[in-house]
């Protein structure tokens, strides 16, 4: 299987991803359980992941395996949703124009903002 990875699309890839998600490859470090070093290895294309390492990362990452290994694929996301008609909701929304989004997106963080700040928040006692 090694040898049919596109080694240089490989590294493009995982670095693209991970910069879309925000995240640091110390944090893709942690997630994966690997060491720093070995993501900017990967990502500069100095050595491969192992097959094990491949699943870890295509998981957090949010794509398939054929996608992250294979140089013509599809890019296909791993919804991490499994709520089925929660994630049906959600693509409907992301055909929305952008401002509708937006506004979507604004009262989600505030129900999920009040959400959190009362479970923080005490009650006093009556």
């Amino acid at each position: 299987m090694v040898n049919k990875i596109s080694k240089n699309n490989l590294g493009k890839k995982i670095k693209s991803l991970r910069l879309r998600l925000e995240i640091t490859q110390e944090e893709l470090s942690k997630k994966i359980g690997a060491d720093i070093r070995q993501i900017s290895m990967y990502e500069n294309n100095k050595i491969i992941p192992s097959t094990q390492v491949l699943i870890r990362l295509s998981e957090v990452l949010g794509v398939t395996l054929d996608y992250l290994v294979r140089e013509n694929a599809e890019e296909q996301f791993i919804p991490k949703i499994n709520d089925t008609e929660l994630l049906s909701q959600f693509e409907k929304i992301d055909k929305l124009d952008k401002d509708s989004r937006y506004v979507i997106q604004r009262v989600i963080y505030a129900i999920l903002l009040e959400k959190n700040l009362s479970s923080i928040i005490v009650q006093p006692a009556r």
